[in-house]
């Protein structure tokens, strides 16, 4: 008999409110435990205040929210370890906890070696807050690299030379993970400069509310100079932002 594979065992990478808020993943049985750091040098997702959330049927809940943007700085980065060995299971639950309208835009790394079928994506019903068809195609995989597969949206954006795929690929076959996921909406603010932050955030005073409030849910080593200005202030300055001596060293590593 041929020596036996890795045990499937997926991590959920995550960054921003779903930390300290995490919802459907949580009631829904998809992560046990806590959250927990990984160390920026060994894997880490370019994030930037670039989304605009519309909020709802009335928009109540807009904001603008941090995603993955390949012209975002290397942050900070947390991981669970998911319940179970569903990868489909994940992405769809990780879905709904953001409020997605379906499951395309979440991003993810697996095994080759390991029976993992390519997931199918499904949409999401946000009003009752569940899956309810099946989209009859499968995630169009966009990465293949040391034995791995994946669909990771975002980071494929040659435009911007970084190695965030073959960090995390590194990361998850040091931590015994078969399959990592994380959330890749994509970036809707074009330019997202301190000057279209501030007229943002001037002329919507319920966006300005809500995204400060969205902030301020953020664990303090996710809360970067401009988000603290932000839940401080309500607004961006014209002056610029420092980095912290951990994202300094990050883009270093991933931008070189």
């Amino acid at each position: 008999m041929g020596a036996a594979g890795p045990n499937k065992k997926i991590a959920l990478v995550v960054y921003g409110s779903v930390i300290n808020r995490p919802g459907e993943l949580q009631t829904g049985g998809v992560i046990r435990g806590d959250f927990n750091r990984i160390n920026m040098l060994e894997a880490a997702l370019p994030i930037s205040l670039s989304r605009k959330s519309q909020g709802g049927a009335d928009g109540a809940q807009r904001k603008i929210a941090v995603t993955v943007n390949p012209k975002g700085t290397p942050s900070q980065v947390y991981y669970a370890v998911a319940e179970g060995t569903d990868l489909g299971k994940v992405l769809d639950t990780l879905a709904l906890r953001e409020g997605a309208p379906n499951t395309k835009d979440m991003a993810y790394i697996r095994n080759k070696s390991v029976h993992m079928e390519a997931p199918v994506t499904h949409k999401v019903n946000r009003q009752q807050k569940q899956i309810t068809s099946v989209v009859e195609r499968r995630f169009g995989e966009d990465l293949t690299r040391s034995g791995w597969a994946g669909k990771v949206l975002q980071l494929k954006d040659h435009q911007f030379k970084n190695n965030y795929e073959q960090h995390m690929i590194d990361w998850a076959k040091r931590n015994g993970f078969t399959a990592v996921v994380w959330t890749s909406l994509p970036s809707n603010i074009a330019n997202p400069s301190r000057q279209t932050l501030r007229e943002l955030l001037q002329v919507d005073p319920t966006l300005k509310a809500n995204t400060r409030a969205y902030l301020q849910s953020f664990p303090q080593d996710l809360q970067t100079p401009q988000i603290k200005e932000i839940i401080d202030t309500g607004t961006v300055s014209d002056r610029l932002g420092t980095l912290t001596p951990e994202q300094r060293a990050a883009k270093i590593e991933y931008h070189s």
